[in-house]
């Protein structure tokens, strides 16, 4: 048994999301469109891809054999009130893993990976990603990961993901 699969068997986790109406298939935000304008430079698996990182980020999943939906819609109520529609770029097909992330870090579940560039003032994330996360987490309990674009390309350059199965007793 390796160091991921013991730190993933002891963990309180419970996969408490929500799936009920929710549609796993691919919003179409124009990808022909999208395929002609970056020239196939963000094209794997036949999928046109906004950038560069989520184009890795879904090679990573493949060669990890995670199933994913890239471009899933969900139709929230933000705090205000106000319908919005958040589209993570990977949802795991109604499956939670495990996310270890970096040493020092708890693991943490997921259902998804929202890959954003930060904001080059801050370097921080958009607080409006960071709300469509918190929404999407309190009203279905599906926990998206925001990953930096300087994250995905590490990852990328280092072949793999910091990621797990959720084991079958946290299902």
């Amino acid at each position: 048994m390796s160091q991921r699969e013991k730190a993933t068997d002891s963990l309180p986790l419970r996969d408490t999301a929500r799936w009920n109406g929710v549609q796993i298939r691919r919003y179409d935000f124009g990808a022909a469109d999208r395929r002609q304008r970056h020239n196939g430079q963000h094209v794997f698996g036949g999928v046109a891809y906004r950038t560069g990182s989520e184009a890795h980020v879904a090679e990573l999943l493949t060669k990890h054999r995670i199933p994913f939906t890239h471009d899933v819609r969900f139709d929230l109520i933000c705090e205000a009130g106000k319908p919005r529609i958040h589209v993570p770029d990977f949802v795991f097909n109604r499956q939670a893993f495990v996310w270890l992330g970096s040493k020092g870090r708890e693991p943490m579940l997921i259902h998804g990976i929202e890959v954003k560039a930060r904001c080059r003032d801050t370097g921080k994330f958009p607080e409006r990603a960071w709300e469509n996360v918190r929404i999407l987490r309190k009203l279905r309990g599906i926990n998206i990961l925001l990953m930096s674009d300087e994250a995905a390309a590490r990852h990328w350059r280092q072949g793999s993901l910091p990621i797990e199965p959720l084991p079958e007793q946290a299902r």
